[in-house]
């Protein structure tokens, strides 16, 4: 930055103190002065009162120079079209860091006393800078995760830039009042989580338009690995922000993968795939080998797709059980998973038989009803209102929880809905000839404001509040209380 005014300022300040201040002996010992004994002669409160206009001057310059720096830092960011050369990528978090750090390292050479409130000033400029700095990359974030091709570079460096940020305060923050530095902290954290819920949106988008037409396509040709390269492409200086969003990123494209093949027809999907199991593992394969290539050391998450051919190919239940639950244990993999693809196995989608009791549209028993809702029979049940505690008891025991690895709250949401309606579907061909399909959706009802409410309560983020409103005025009104789209 060169040298400045505040610093020459601070360095003079520095001196004329101590000059005043300490007993220099070689100076004070010189013979014209030892009859005049200046250090007698001082007049103390003119030193304290130049002392406090002295120092309130640089606080001032350093105020003005940091804020007018940090400004300036700021719109070079946010001209910036492009990030790629590798200067581009660390510069704004580098030159902030420089700015704030060569104030406090210049005051800190006259008094640790004058450093402090010299970083203090500097701070409360960060401050302004992080507050400025997030509320520009949230709206540049969002016009850019709305593009056909975002370059998603852009996400990696405020990830990056986040980070380091946040480090740098954490570090050199702990004489600054609390309040000040947790507010920072807190800023950059949601932003760092904004930014990665953006990047798993574009990864969901990318990978949904994928596997909708993989899934219904005669062609063999897994396509999206290459996708994932293009989106994603290895950057050397982005190491670190790369290996976290791609493990992420292998989480949300396993899991629509997933589901996309539990919801297609196997015997569709034997037409183009003659073996089903040999494909979906050479699919996984892939799939790891490409995240792994572009994030070496990845936790692996194919543990589910890998299981298919042998779950396609094994019809001994005990030897089911087995590989569930040592993929619980050893891959933390999701129990409701193993019986979703047990029974996708058992049952094709597509299959008229699918289900028994939905097929006749009738229940004879209240053990019948149970095993619908997939719950434990009351021991002595005698009434409608027995039946009517079943449903609220499936309801609240299978309505879908957050995951507490997941940070993406839209994606939630969106599963909430698809459980939602899925069950209302299953459940109304046999659930209204009895008169309870109203009940149904009536604890549905219930049951989603109640989860509403919590998510509510437990959410920091402002950006969660927003989508929470939006997917109660926009989607729920839309598709949940009239039922109309079931």
């Amino acid at each position: 930055m060169g040298t400045s005014l505040t610093l020459n300022l601070a360095v003079d300040y520095g001196c004329f103190i101590c000059t005043l201040c300490h007993r220099n002996e070689e100076l004070l010992g010189h013979p014209d002065l030892q009859e005049m004994d200046p250090i007698k002669k001082v007049n103390h409160s003119l030193v304290s009162e130049w002392e406090a206009k002295a120092k309130a001057k640089l606080l001032e310059n350093v105020q003005r120079e940091v804020r007018q720096s940090l400004d300036k830092i700021l719109q070079i960011e946010i001209g910036q079209e492009h990030c790629d050369p590798d200067e581009a990528y660390v510069g704004l978090y580098m030159d902030t860091i420089q700015c704030v750090g060569a104030k406090c390292n210049e005051a800190k050479k006259i008094s640790s006393d004058l450093s402090d409130e010299v970083q203090d000033v500097c701070f409360q400029e960060l401050l302004i800078f992080v507050r400025r700095y997030t509320a520009e990359q949230t709206e540049a974030l969002g016009k850019k995760a709305e593009m056909d091709e975002p370059e998603t570079i852009h996400f990696l460096k405020t990830l990056t830039t986040c980070k380091e940020l946040k480090q740098y305060i954490q570090a050199t923050g702990k004489a600054i009042k609390n309040p000040l530095v947790m507010e920072m902290l807190e800023m950059l954290e949601n932003m760092e989580a904004s930014t990665l819920s953006l990047l798993m949106d574009i990864v969901a988008d990318m990978a949904e338009s994928h596997l909708k037409k993989y899934f219904k396509s005669d062609r063999r040709r897994f396509c999206l690995c290459a996708d994932i390269e293009q989106y994603f492409p290895k950057l050397p200086y982005a190491f670190d922000e790369q290996q976290r969003v791609m493990d992420e990123a292998y989480k949300v494209i396993v899991g629509l993968y997933f589901k996309h093949l539990i919801q297609s027809s196997q015997r569709k999907l034997k037409k183009c795939w003659p073996d089903i199991g040999e494909t979906v593992t050479e699919d996984a394969e892939l799939l790891h080998n490409t995240i792994s290539d572009l994030a070496p050391g990845v936790q692996q998450q194919n543990h589910i797709l890998l299981k298919v051919a042998e779950i396609l190919h094994c019809n001994d239940i005990d030897a089911h059980k087995i590989t569930a639950a040592n993929m619980q244990k050893k891959c933390h993999t999701k129990s409701e998973d193993m019986k979703r693809l047990l029974q996708w196995k058992e049952h094709d989608p597509e299959d008229k038989g699918y289900d028994t009791p939905l097929a006749q549209n009738t229940l004879n028993t209240h053990e019948e009803l149970a095993e619908l809702l997939n719950v434990a029979p009351d021991a002595t049940p005698s009434t409608c209102e027995d039946d009517q505690c079943l449903i609220q008891r499936s309801v609240s025991e299978h309505f879908p929880k957050p995951s507490t690895s997941d940070q993406n709250l839209n994606r939630h949401l969106e599963h909430v809905q698809e459980a939602v309606l899925h069950e209302l579907k299953r459940l109304r061909p046999v659930l209204e000839p009895q008169g309870l399909m109203g009940f149904l959706i009536d604890c549905y009802h219930c049951q989603t404001f109640d989860h509403l409410h919590s998510l509510l309560q437990n959410t920091t983020s402002i950006q969660n509040c927003f989508a929470l409103m939006n997917w109660v005025l926009h989607i729920y009104q839309r598709y949940l209380p009239g039922c109309g789209s079931f």
